[in-house]
């Protein structure tokens, strides 16, 4: 469960209140992608906001950066993250291959730091997931299976917000969407 209470998009701008119930994705559509993403860090607890809160019932997971040192793999990568949660090499290697992907993957591409950045917040599968932009860069058919695997983390006892500019891409994982106008 994640409830935010009173928290605005921008200084001194309308304030948003809503709640995420488990089982359910919100997403919060909107040109504005720098306030998306502080947004998206507030939620997740990287920024203490100033006005309004954040409650995050649970362990929490984020994809935000695109950031992976090219010289390492997916498996590499991902492997990391997934020992930092007491996650299993055999469930980290089973998320690579449900995006149809494979461990030795270099990460010399945007596409395959995209791909590295949203496993690690799916791996964890549960609690809640804060997702920015979260298909940016994936080619169509890791995006679709990326889809899907939200859409059933949704149906689990999991909580998800979505950011993002692209209408497609929120709405298609998203049980409700808030729109976000210029910073409104």
């Amino acid at each position: 469960m994640l409830r935010v209470e009173g928290l605005p998009i921008r200084a001194g701008g309308p304030a948003l209140t809503f709640d995420v119930a488990d089982g359910r994705c919100v997403g919060l559509l909107g040109a504005d992608v720098p306030a998306l993403l502080r947004l998206a860090e507030t939620l997740a607890g990287l920024r203490t906001p100033l006005v309004g809160r954040v409650w995050i019932d649970g362990p929490a997971s984020i994809c935000l950066a695109r950031a992976a040192h090219p010289r390492t793999t997916l498996g590499e990568h991902v492997g990391t993250i997934g020992a930092a949660r007491g996650l299993t090499r055999s469930t980290v290697d089973e998320g690579i291959a449900r995006l149809g992907l494979t461990g030795n993957m270099p990460l010399t591409t945007p596409s395959a730091r995209a791909a590295a950045a949203l496993l690690g917040a799916l791996i964890a599968g549960r609690g809640v997931l804060v997702l920015h932009d979260p298909f940016a860069n994936l080619d169509a058919g890791v995006r679709a299976k990326a889809i899907d695997w939200i859409r059933a983390l949704a149906a689990a006892p999991t909580s998800i917000v979505i950011t993002g500019a692209d209408e497609r891409d929120v709405r298609a994982v998203s049980h409700s969407v808030i729109e976000i106008e210029a910073g409104r």
